[in-house]
């Protein structure tokens, strides 16, 4: 459920609400499962070990209207300043309601089979192939597979890989999610209309049917776990993502206000729409240890500690379609989503933590760090920002009174650490910014990888009981 609160929709003038609710989004799925396993004698070192199932799920997505009061025109035009008589923005300001045009239901059915198979081709070698078949009522079929491969060169120290192809269809709201937003592009509020690319309007701008991602995924590593107390792996990937769904541009401007008119769409600023805009390629390595140390007296140390380097690429960037190309120079796919997708993630992560052990007592104190993300403003990279890394600590005090009953107190982020603030103006080569996309009214960007609530604090009682044949869990 969405509301807006401290707003009003001016064109009701004194009438107009100061809160209003704006509708609702709704997701819902159910699934269901078959599965079987057995195993195979064919003479090797291990019996081959076989698992095969089937899948039914069915998808529903919806969209419900808000209040007419948070979307509808009132009537009531600008009294002053050069704007007089003209039509304020309509609706609840910052976020109008979903409209009754907005609203539907949109549901799905799809179907698969799996085969998994495993093999230990000798005491060291070990194969796995897998393979899945689905089919969607709304995109078809399609086959995807995996190989996988562990190898250990000794008692302590295995090689591993794999090879797999994926799949993913446009999630139902990317088909139709359909909205009205205000966002600052150079410091200047748009009301932008997120448009359903069947549309006639997104079609008009060149929106096409989406089509599903296609991925190829590889990895590469190794583990190594010379005692019992100590283990660590490094894996490499690499993951090639197909046709990868994202948003558009916001298309904005007289001409394409303009367009929009003739489609009967009146009184916003712009437009965008889901689309196959980009193929993307995304390296990185993970590294992890784990070591524990038992002691007579102090109890038990476990100290683990990993690091993460990825980097992802725009390898393709689709060109605007002709008749969105024939109204605006704004390119399908703009600087602002190019920088979002490769540099709106940190490209290194780094995290340690110890938990001390003794009697009935558990310490853990844990730290993250999180490198640096960007964002930019629209058409030239000199606007760009970047948010430098941080570090963020996590403690947490268990007592155990017996082993189902335990009492916890913590906290996350427990030195209140923030984000950089957002630049709210700044003057590059004599021009002066207002502040980048909706930064204007926000001192921190939502691009930041731990959010900007700062530190927080908890207490937690845990309760452990078995019932009959399984172990019951609670947490208050």
């Amino acid at each position: 459920d969405y509301r807006t609160a401290n707003s009003a929709n001016v064109t009701l003038g004194n009438a107009s609400p100061r809160s209003f609710y704006d509708g609702q989004l709704r997701f819902d799925q159910w699934t269901t499962n078959f599965d079987a396993t057995t195993t195979a004698n064919l003479g090797l070192a291990t019996p081959l070990k076989i698992a095969a199932g089937v899948e039914f799920r069915w998808e529903q997505y919806g969209i419900k209207a808000g209040e007419p009061d948070s979307y509808r025109n009132g009537g009531v035009t600008i009294l002053d300043g050069p704007s007089t008589g003209g039509l304020a923005a309509v609706g609840a300001q910052v976020f109008p309601g979903f409209k009754p045009t907005d609203a539907g239901e949109h549901a799905r059915e799809a179907k698969s089979v799996y085969l998994d198979t495993e093999q230990q081709l000798t005491d060291r070698w070990l194969v796995s192939v897998a393979g899945r078949f689905e089919d969607y009522t709304d995109f078809g079929t399609n086959t995807t597979g995996k190989i996988a491969t562990r190898f250990k060169v000794t008692d302590a120290f295995a090689l591993r890989g794999s090879l797999s192809t994926g799949f993913r269809a446009p999630h139902l709201a990317q088909s139709w999610f359909s909205s009205t937003a205000t966002n600052f592009i150079g410091g200047v509020p748009f009301d932008i209309l997120t448009f359903p690319v069947s549309a006639p309007a997104a079609k008009a701008l060149g929106a096409t049917p989406l089509q599903p991602e296609e991925s190829t995924n590889k990895s590469l590593g190794f583990t190594w776990n010379p005692t019992p107390d100590f283990s660590a792996s490094v894996d490499y990937y690499d993951i090639t993502i197909k046709d990868r769904i994202v948003l558009s541009s916001n298309f904005t401007g007289a001409p394409v206000i303009a367009l929009l008119a003739t489609q009967g769409i009146t009184g916003i600023g712009g437009g965008r729409y889901f689309t196959n805009a980009v193929d993307t390629k995304t390296e990185g390595v993970d590294v992890s240890a784990r070591y524990t140390l038992r002691t007579t007296d102090l109890g038990r140390f476990t100290l683990t500690g990993g690091y993460n380097h990825n980097q992802t690429r725009a390898t393709r960037i689709k060109q605007a379609p002709a008749a969105l190309a024939a109204i605006t120079t704004t390119p399908l796919f703009d600087l602002t989503e190019t920088i979002r997708l490769e540099r709106g993630q940190p490209r290194d992560n780094f995290n340690t933590s110890v938990n001390w052990e003794i009697g009935k007592f558990a310490f853990l104190v844990r730290e993250v760090r999180y490198g640096e993300v960007s964002t930019v403003q629209s058409s030239s990279a000199t606007q760009a920002q970047r948010f430098g890394a941080k570090w963020l600590t996590d403690v947490d005090v268990t007592y155990r009174f017996n082993k189902r009953l335990s009492l916890s107190v913590g906290a996350n982020n427990v030195f209140d650490v923030y984000p950089d603030e957002n630049i709210r103006s700044r003057v590059v080569n004599g021009t002066a910014f207002n502040g980048y996309d909706n930064v204007g009214i926000f001192p921190y960007s939502g691009v930041s990888p731990f959010g900007f609530n700062g530190a927080f604090y908890y207490t937690k009682v845990s309760l452990r009981y078995c019932a009959g044949s399984g172990l019951r869990f609670f947490q208050a």
